[in-house]
């Protein structure tokens, strides 16, 4: 059996007021402090939701080694999880926690689902990753798209940020992995309709043309209806 690890004094509207490590003290009352010191007692949360399902909270609080299915990952948004253990414990649905783990494997895997989608361009895309925030597609060496959804056209080498309107609705979209059908975030959908886009611009679009070098939008022009080639000398 477990011992206690904090005695709860008191519990308030917005805070609970307890005995941690030989002291008094007072502790906002959220979604991860209601499950870790009401539930657990102030240890270590461990919970189960189903055979496929399950975190364990590592020795540094908030932070939590989950599992889902073949995946693994470890996950810091403390109160998303204490709300998933919270919706699970009362009724049973571990919904919440399944849609939880996908954002956070969609997020960070982000650039590998994008390239295995966009396969059919591989040769006229070169993906660059130096972090998961500095994640980037070049298209044809004339374009890019960075991990925020901004795009870039080349300009006297260098690249300068464009304005693209997505159009159509890619809400939908998701795509086959290892642990299921994963949705596309708002994120992920901007970077694969821009990179899309600018992969076949539109040259009608008035917009875009607007923001063209003159010598890109020449070679774009020249180069429409058959195979694009880069602009830069």
């Amino acid at each position: 059996m477990t011992t206690a690890a904090c005695t709860i004094l008191e519990e308030r509207k917005d805070m609970l007021v307890l005995i941690l490590r030989g002291k008094v003290q007072t502790v906002s009352l959220t979604p991860y402090t209601e499950v870790k010191y009401k539930h657990f007692n102030g240890n270590r949360i461990a919970y189960r939701f189903s055979e496929e399902m399950e975190v364990q909270e590592t020795y540094d609080d908030g932070i939590f080694n989950c599992s889902y299915k073949t995946a693994q990952m470890q996950v810091r948004k403390r109160d998303s999880i204490a709300e998933a253990i919270l919706d699970h414990y009362r009724c049973g649905s571990a919904s919440a926690y399944e849609r939880l783990f996908q954002q956070e494997y969609a997020d960070r895997n982000c650039i590998d689902l994008l390239k295995f989608m966009l396969a059919g361009y591989r040769q006229r895309l070169r993906f660059e990753e130096k972090s998961n925030d500095e994640e980037t597609i070049y298209i044809d060496n004339n374009f890019k798209v960075d991990r925020h959804g901004n795009a870039y056209v080349k300009d006297d080498h260098k690249y300068r940020r464009i304005c693209i309107v997505v159009q159509g609705n890619l809400s939908e979209t998701g795509i086959e992995t290892p642990i299921g059908r994963i949705p596309l975030d708002e994120t992920a959908l901007t970077i694969l309709a821009k990179t899309t886009f600018l992969l076949n611009p539109n040259l009608e679009d008035e917009v875009f043309r607007r923001q063209m070098p003159s010598q890109m939008l020449a070679a774009l022009e020249e180069q429409s209806g058959g195979k694009a080639v880069s602009a830069s000398p």
